[in-house]
């Protein structure tokens, strides 16, 4: 994994700072105040949503989810009806504030539930104040069959229970946005491929790079368009109908960047010729890379 650290840091380094800035944004309405309590369906025992007292630091509106974990089994949750394509968004935010006992809180899960599954990712509560939540879709797993994030028909929001207590949070200003730099995930592999996705994104964030993550599905689809670069940190066998897409992205005048192992055809589009692997003779063999002109 120290590997892929170092492969994303000379990878920032070599980014135009144009391709690091974040290029598309899609704001939704669904903590909009006007319409809460009609809007959102309360599950086993949780309370009705109403609008918020108060704005997000941005003007914004937000909603209340108030809960009482003590007359609560398991946790408090609402769902609402949507109809979202996020299939070219990398990140998901939202501003979150809460209020009253916070132990009531064990934990905090975001779903968004597509065909007939979930993408699921937890998310922290700030101790006071607002926050901004930022949520990499690298950090999204799945419960059952999704069918894709171009097909978002509900948001759940679910706040487990910690101790038996009184607390309300309050969430406002929902928005996705994409980067042109972009992760892709291969959804094929397992966990394995999934970690290397998280470290290539975060070390990136460190470097100063807002690079998001899509899924080897939303290449398919052509997410790709208008994107500048796509980074591939562990994706050996792209699908045909993957490898058309890229293709197609690199014609366009697109970038792509890969790691380790490389299909033929994936090989090819690079202009590399795999050799197979070599381990170091002795210790720094492999210490740094160095660049030729052109």
């Amino acid at each position: 994994m120290r590997c892929i650290a170092l492969l994303a840091l000379g990878f920032a380094a070599l980014l135009s700072p144009t391709a690091a800035q974040a290029a598309e944004r899609l704001a939704s309405d669904v903590f909009a105040a006007a319409d809460a309590a009609g809007a959102w369906t309360p599950f086993d025992g949780s309370g009705p949503v109403a609008a918020a007292p108060e704005r997000t630091p941005d003007g914004k509106p937000a909603v209340a989810f108030r809960f009482d974990m003590s007359i609560l089994k398991e946790r408090a949750y609402w769902d609402r009806a949507v109809a979202l394509d996020l299939s070219r968004f990398g990140r998901i935010a939202f501003w979150a504030k809460a209020e009253g006992d916070l132990s009531a809180v064990g934990h905090c899960s975001l779903y968004l539930h597509s065909g007939a599954g979930w993408y699921a990712a937890g998310f922290g509560l700030p101790d006071a104040g607002w926050q901004r939540v930022v949520i990499d879709r690298g950090s999204f797993g799945t419960e059952d069959t999704p069918r894709g994030w171009n097909a978002i028909d509900t948001i759940r929001v679910s706040f487990w229970k910690g101790q038996p207590r009184q607390a309300a949070v309050y969430l406002g200003g929902l928005e996705a946005t994409a980067s042109e730099v972009v992760v892709v995930r291969n959804t094929r592999a397992g966990r394995e491929a999934e970690d290397y996705t998280s470290e290539m994104v975060s070390t990136l964030a460190r470097a100063g790079v807002d690079a998001g993550t899509v899924d080897d599905l939303d290449v398919e689809a052509g997410v790709l368009t208008g994107k500048h670069i796509a980074i591939y940190p562990l994706n050996p066998l792209p699908s045909d109908k993957e490898m058309e897409a890229l293709e197609a992205f690199v014609r366009a005048g697109g970038r792509v960047v890969v790691c380790y192992s490389l299909s033929p055809r994936l090989a090819a589009l690079v202009g590399v010729e795999p050799l197979g692997h070599q381990s170091s003779e002795y210790p720094g063999q492999f210490a740094r890379m160095q660049f030729l002109p052109g």
